[in-house]
């Protein structure tokens, strides 16, 4: 009986770390930056970006080391989504969560962002351009962790979204599955 005891702890304790890791609650992650926005909803979007795997190193070639250009970002496709929403952020940037790329209305037939054919309304990122910024931490700040996030929502937003704090209210009450995929850089 202890053993059976033990186990379980020990399966618990496997099962809290892998939620952890998968962007639960930890610090910056979707869940705790995007909680009231996501609501409940499923993580259940498969998300994937080119040369990138959970928790691994950001190729040199999407950031300010390189040829700063955007890698793809697909991801699964949710059954009854009216449309998506990507957002790109750096939750350890020295001034506060860093946006790197928001765009919302993508058709809910989309299951991809390329470089330089962004369907949907695209947002100012952090630096004040609209599309892409890529990953460049300062030099000597360690390893900034970059969230790729993608939310389906029940149709689409028809109010004015001026930036990304519109957006996270203008989603509310609409999201119906998300997912996320992290990477890190560091300088």
């Amino acid at each position: 009986m202890r053993s059976l005891v033990i186990l379980l702890v020990i399966i618990l304790g496997v099962a809290l770390a892998m939620a952890f890791m998968r962007g639960g609650m930890e610090s910056g992650s979707p869940g705790e930056l995007y909680g009231e926005v996501l609501n409940g909803a499923p993580d259940s979007i498969v998300v994937k970006v080119d040369d990138l795997g959970w928790g691994d190193r950001i190729p040199e070639k999407y950031t300010c080391d390189g040829s700063s250009s955007m890698p793809v970002i697909s991801w699964s496709r949710v059954d009854g989504a009216g449309s998506y929403a990507v957002i790109v952020y750096d939750p350890d940037a020295p001034g506060g969560v860093f946006y790197h790329l928001a765009v919302y209305n993508i058709p809910g037939n989309a299951t991809e962002l390329k470089p330089g054919t962004v369907p949907g309304v695209v947002l100012k990122n952090s630096a004040g351009s609209r599309g892409w910024y890529p990953p460049c931490p300062p030099p000597g700040h360690g390893d900034h962790r970059y969230y790729f996030l993608v939310i389906a929502l029940q149709g689409t937003i028809q109010e004015d979204v001026a930036g990304v704090e519109d957006l996270a209210d203008a989603l509310k009450g609409r999201v119906i599955a998300y997912g996320a995929l992290m990477g890190v850089y560091g300088r």
